[in-house]
């Protein structure tokens, strides 16, 4: 059995609203959808504000507003796409003091029988939003209505156009909605027409409406029928006036705009008399039609064909000199101002001037848009498939970039400068500042040729950038900085936002200064003026032999203090310093009483005493204070030394060789003295610490020490100030290093409920053990692993939250969160102890020290994942191989060219050789004729070669079905430079579209064979002879080796095993279902796993019957998304160790086209029939947005849908068992409905066991 987990959810946006989903929002709210969930954000004058997320089961892929019974807010209408379609209504209501999204109506939209539609899913409302459009289906439409926030009506209605490519409502005068509708004819022709939408008699006129002409598209204006097109809406609006117009031709009815051809088109809407005249036709050729002659009824149908082939007749038109157009939205209210975006992110401003002309305007590049929201004051959200999303401003004026164009415009488009635009028209509400018009509209032709105006500068500033991973091509996992924590490296985005993305766990260390040359640094104590004071000013750095005190005189400067000039002690280590206040009597009416008061007092322990000194601001010194205690004050044992020490405010704790532990406090003299002292004969203190569970008091209840020979750590009760034992802990795995009592929560003691007194314990075999403080007991033992160095701890405060900072041979943040102690790694080296510091310079701080150095610096993001970017622009890349012996990166990448619409498009493809550390391209190769396909290093292959990467190509001639010709290429990393040198090529019979090694040979998917070669070396030459091929029926996509097996996995049918036996490759097993298989991977016991085209994942396993052996499939699951690429392992190499065995092993990690990253994991049979009985309740107890079952959601899909005879099995979803932990009912879903569905495990066992689930992934 294996558990499903999300690591990183889905990031790719697919849709965009901006609305107001309260009447109290003043500046409205910004909903975004994305793959799996949609998020609203209120919008405020400092930015936005994340309020609320919606999980939904299926893939949303539109989204628009409709109007509730108060006028002031909107619902959301969300429509989700195949294999399950469905629409929700969802309101923003306010529950227990929150808001979230709550569904109130759905229609599910499922039909078995019908086709999908091809070019246009999505939603198109009225004006006003009373009235909804759905298409995704070929030859229907679903159409909703609304009345006081709710759904009075739905139905389906007949679309007669098969090849639907947009729609749009009009506005009109009548109470009929007209639909304007982009389809492609049966003759390929892209026609526009309009029909009427009788919401009454709920139905779609089956003759086109006069109120748009019927008409086809030019092709040379619109050349592609797969390029995709859009009809934008446009209302009616007054014309500029004339000396000879009447009051119908002084008036634009409105009409629609056509995006996406190498022409913006302005298509108007009929006038009164167009419309009379047209009903007049249709009147007059269906009598012809109904003509007894057969003459008439001929010249009749003539006549229909004539005026299905007229042109059609625009307005006004523009030309649009980019790509694609992607995306756009209204830039005002009036709705005759757009933003336009292209794939390439060129983001354009039309505008409808009052002639009416078609004004475009550069405004600036953005990510390739899959969705604009104009927000308000020229600020718009871009939200972006390939690319970040973005908030961006508008500026009047440029910049940036003034010596440069806008953007680029194609030689063949005529442009204007911002000179020829006259000053009596309208064009922008943010390029210009006052309405400007047309200079010589007559030459212009009354301005229906439009205009496109040359600027300089970007107008647009990014003020804001979401992270986006998707589309995900390849990802590898490596360690390159050696840290023992590996990275995720993923070839991510498309068009002008290609990137390389490197992506960790854990917190991310903001280096703010660095002082270099400070070597062997054992421990570090900040130090204030007074004990009051806030800020630090001094450090004192201890090594093992001495102590140096620095002056923090600023930003860039850290001074040290002589020795001589200061009281405390530098010739010898330093085990603890703490400033402490002043101890004092006060008189009140019941007898005087011990107080604290400020004082400049600091303590210092060393081997040979405890020191105490004073800080005089006014020389800024440290100077002496009474005499110093020595361990032989009082003892019989001269000559014994301090090998511990713990500080607090009032106590401290010294503990001496042999054994001894000396509690001693300031008396009212200001002498330090003994307490009390407690004998551990034939034992040696390794650590101790006092720390109050109560941040506010000034002494601590309990010490924790621990001994060098024994793995237990013993809590000292100091209560009754005998010292007894309080309690032990449980025996731990090695010898403790390091003791912190901490307490993670905010509640001060028992009495508040999140009071959180824990024992974190730093191990020397580099673990780290948690434990609570419960009940007089310590109990709930955790390892977390940082490696096989004695690991170090010390408190901070990170993100607001109270924290434990340990280093070992990594380091990590461990914290409270979700009613357990999480951990969180630092992406710091080297670190070998680390401290709070807050200076004036660097608030909030942490100071760390390495083998060499001191870092100061913040820790952000604790339990995030941290990603950095590395733009590659207009370079895509596809594939990624990672060779550790040279600490570089080979990655292929497809260099796209920006094209105009129906021009050819130009690529190349190159190899790069990217550095591990810097990630600097450090040498590429480029195939001018061919396109790279695969790449695999050869590191650890056993191939005998110097040959690092072996990558693979494909040439596609014109008129080719399939690839006829490719290349196997191998190349070696020579010189200090790490040149890239090209040693043997050979000649493919088609793409190779994947490689990969097996003993010591180099197997390469070609087409519809696998291929395998050996590497050979003769008179100082390598040369590549295929030695062996298998051939199959369809072309072979995926390919891994293991051990001396291939899995072989085709585009079509499914999955095969092969087996190397010499030169050979022997067909083992084979599965012939048609799951059309897009990626696969190698599992435990010789299983395979992988993902298909319909979003599911599958898994098989090798079983062997009648001396025959098969593929066998133990698993089948609907994920959602579609998965590109699993990396055997899992996400940390610290995952959490309990002491017992580990409930879930980590398998694998995927990668998917949304940017989803998880984790998939074996689970131990113990407890797998326990969680599919919770599963199981789980999903009849709790459903998704629309009554979503879970079971059915989980089912296996196609095209066609889900089977109710095939549920998922041998995956377990573990996002939704993860919901168990916060369910306001668990013990309801442990009972089931009935006897038979009880689950008979404990609660605190399921909890248990689910708690672990979060630390791994």
């Amino acid at each position: 059995m294996k558990i499903v987990l999300t690591f990183h959810q889905p990031s790719s946006v697919t849709s965009s609203v901006k609305c107001s989903l309260t009447s109290e929002a003043e500046l409205g709210h910004l909903v975004v959808a994305k793959a799996n969930r949609i998020e609203v954000s209120s919008i405020t004058a400092e930015g936005l504000r994340h309020e609320s997320t919606l999980e939904v089961w299926g893939r949303v892929i539109s989204m628009k507003a409709v109007p509730t019974e108060d006028p002031s807010a909107s619902n959301l209408l969300v429509l989700l796409d195949h294999p399950h379609p469905k629409l929700l209504l969802l309101s923003y209501s306010n529950t227990l003091g929150t808001y979230a999204l709550e569904t109130i109506w759905s229609s599910d939209l499922y039909d078995r029988h019908a086709r999908h539609s091809e070019f246009f899913t999505d939603i198109v409302t009225s004006a006003f939003g009373e009235v909804a459009v759905v298409s995704c289906y070929i030859n229907k439409l679903k159409v909703v209505c609304f009345g006081n926030g709710r759904v009075t009506s739905d139905f389906d209605v007949i679309l007669p156009e098969l090849n639907l490519l947009s729609l749009a409502f009009m506005e009109t005068s009548s109470e009929i909605y007209t639909l304007a509708i982009l389809h492609i004819d049966h003759l390929l022709r892209v026609q526009i027409l309009a029909r009427d939408l009788d919401v009454g008699a709920q139905e779609l006129s089956p003759a086109p409406s006069v109120y748009l002409q019927r008409a086809i598209l030019p092709q040379n204006s619109f050349p592609d029928t797969d390029t995709p097109l859009a009809l934008v809406p446009v209302p009616s609006f007054s014309l500029h006036p004339s000396e000879n117009a009447d009051e119908q031709s002084a008036r634009c009815l409105g009409g629609v705009l056509v995006l996406g051809g190498r022409k913006i088109i302005f298509v108007e809407a009929a006038t009164l008399d167009e419309q009379k005249s047209e009903k007049g036709k249709e009147k007059r050729q269906q009598q012809r039609k109904s003509s007894a002659s057969e003459r008439t009824q001929r010249q009749a149908k003539q006549k229909d064909k004539e005026r299905e082939a007229r042109h059609v007749k625009s307005r006004a038109k523009v030309q649009w000199p980019w790509s694609e157009v992607a995306a756009w939205c209204p830039a005002d209210d009036d709705g005759r101002r757009f933003f336009v975006g292209d794939i390439f992110g060129r983001l354009g401003l039309l505008t409808i001037t009052d002639l009416p002309e078609l004004i475009l305007l550069p405004v600036g590049e953005i990510s390739a848009p899959t969705t604009m929201s104009y927000l308000s004051s020229q600020i718009l959200f871009v939200g972006s498939h390939t690319g970040d999303s973005q908030i961006v401003q508008i500026h009047a004026t440029p910049h940036s970039g003034l010596d440069r164009d806008t953007l680029s415009i194609p030689d063949n488009i005529s442009t204007v400068p911002p000179t020829a635009l006259g000053q009596d028209q309208r064009i922008s509400p943010s390029l210009y500042d006052e309405d400007v018009g047309m200079e010589g509209v007559e030459d212009q032709r009354k301005g229906k040729g439009g205009k496109v105006v040359a600027l300089k500068g970007t107008y647009l500033e990014v003020l804001e950038q979401f992270h986006n991973l998707a589309p995900i091509h390849d990802a590898v996992m490596a360690d390159t900085e050696e840290s023992g924590q590996p990275q995720i490296v993923t070839c991510s985005g498309g068009a002008n936002t290609g990137t390389l993305n490197i992506v960790r766990t854990g917190a991310d260390f903001h280096e703010l200064a660095v002082l270099r040359d400070v070597p062997n640094v054992a421990k570090i104590f900040p130090i204030r003026n007074s004990f009051e004071a806030e800020i630090d000013t001094h450090i004192l750095l201890s090594t093992l032999h001495e102590s140096h005190v620095l002056s923090i005189d600023g930003r860039d400067t850290l001074m040290r203090i002589d020795p001589e000039s200061t009281a405390l002690i530098t010739d010898q280590p330093t085990f603890a310093l703490a400033n402490i206040p002043r101890r004092v009597q006060r008189v009140s009416s019941t007898g005087s009483i011990s107080a604290y008061s400020d004082s400049a007092y600091i303590v210092q322990v060393t081997p040979n005493c405890v020191n105490l000194v004073e800080y005089d601001a006014t020389v800024r010194a440290y100077n002496r204070v009474g005499e110093r205690w020595t361990p032989d004050q009082g003892s019989t044992r001269h000559g014994c030394e301090i090998v511990a020490a713990s500080l607090n405010a009032s106590q401290f704790i010294v503990a001496l060789r042999g054994g001894t532990l000396v509690y001693l406090n300031l008396g009212f003299n200001g002498q330090l003295s003994v307490v009390k002292s407690r004998e551990f004969p034939g034992q040696e203190i390794s650590a101790i610490n006092c720390t109050p569970f109560d941040p506010t008091k000034m002494f601590s209840s309990y010490i924790a020490l621990s001994f060098w020979d024994s793995n237990d750590v013993q809590i000292i009760s100091l209560k009754d100030g005998n010292l007894d034992i309080h309690c032990i802990s449980p025996p731990l795995p090695a010898l403790p290093c390091s003791i912190v009592l901490h307490n993670f929560g905010t509640g001060a003691n028992t009495k508040h409920a999140d009071f959180r007194p824990s024992v974190v314990v730093g191990l020397a075999d580099g673990s780290v053990a948690t434990m609570s403080l419960q009940d007089n007991q310590l109990r709930d033992l955790k390892l977390f692993m940082l490696g096989a160095m004695p690991v170090s701890l010390s408190t901070t405060e990170v993100d607001g939250k109270r924290t434990v900072f340990a280093s070992g041979s990594r380091a990590a943040v461990f914290y409270w969160e979700k009613q357990r102690i999480k951990q969180s790694s630092v992406m710091a080296k080297d670190v070998k102890i680390g401290t709070s510091l807050n200076a004036a310079q660097f608030r909030t701080c942490l100071v760390l020290a390495t083998s060499t150095s001191l870092h100061i610096g913040q820790i952000r993001g604790i339990d995030k994942m941290q990603v950095r970017s590395i733009p590659l622009g207009l370079e895509n890349p596809q594939r990624i191989a990672y060779h550790p012996g040279y600490n570089v990166f080979g990655v292929t990448s497809l260099d796209v060219v920006p094209h105009p619409i129906g021009a050819t498009n130009l690529r190349t493809s190159s190899f790069s050789l990217i550095d591990g550390i810097t990630f600097a391209q450090l040498n590429q190769y480029n195939c001018l004729d061919e396109d790279i396909t695969a790449v695999k290093s050869l590191s650890n292959s056993g191939i005998p070669s110097s040959a690092a990467f072996c990558i693979g190509t494909m040439h596609v001639k014109p008129g080719e079905h399939e690839p006829s010709r490719g290349h196997l290429m191998l190349f070696e990393i020579a010189g200090a430079k790490r040149d890239l040198i090209l040693i043997a090529s050979e000649t493919t019979d088609g793409c190779v579209c994947a490689i990969d090694t097996v003993k010591g040979m180099i197997a390469a998917a070609v087409n519809t064979a696998v291929d395998l070669y050996c590497v050979i070396q003769e008179d100082n030459s390598t040369k590549l002879s295929r030695v062996a091929r298998w051939n199959h029926n369809y072309f072979v996509m995926s390919l891994v080796a293991k051990d001396d097996r291939l899995l072989v996995g085709d585009g079509i049918s499914s999955v095969s095993v092969l087996q190397v036996k010499g030169h050979e490759l022997v067909s083992l097993a084979r599965d012939y279902a048609p799951l059309w298989p897009q990626t696969i991977e190698s599992a435990k016991n010789n299983g395979v796993i992988g993902s298909n085209v319909d979003c599911n994942l599958f898994t098989f396993i090798i079983q062997e019957a009648e001396g025959r052996k098969r593929l066998e499939r133990n698993g089948h699951f609907h994920l959602g998304d579609v998965v590109t690429k699993f990396i055997p392992g899992g996400l940390n190499v610290q995952d959490t160790h309990e002491s017992h065995s580990n409930t879930f092993e980590p398998e694998h990690i995927f990668f998917t086209s949304s940017g989803r990253i998880g984790v998939v994991m074996h689970v131990n049979d113990e407890v797998a029939l326990d969680l599919t009985a919770l599963q199981r309740n789980m999903a009849g107890a709790i459903t998704g947005p629309g009554d979503v079952n879970h079971t059915k959601w989980r089912t296996p899909s196609n095209a066609r849908g889900g089977s109710d005879a095939e549920p998922s099995f041998g995956f377990l979803d573990g996002d939704f068992l993860e919901q168990f932990l916060v369910h306001p009912d668990p013990d309801k879903l442990l009972k089931g409905k009935n006897r038979a569905e009880r689950i008979r495990v404990e609660r605190e066992k399921v909890n248990e066991m689910l708690e672990k689930l979060p630390s791994l992934h």
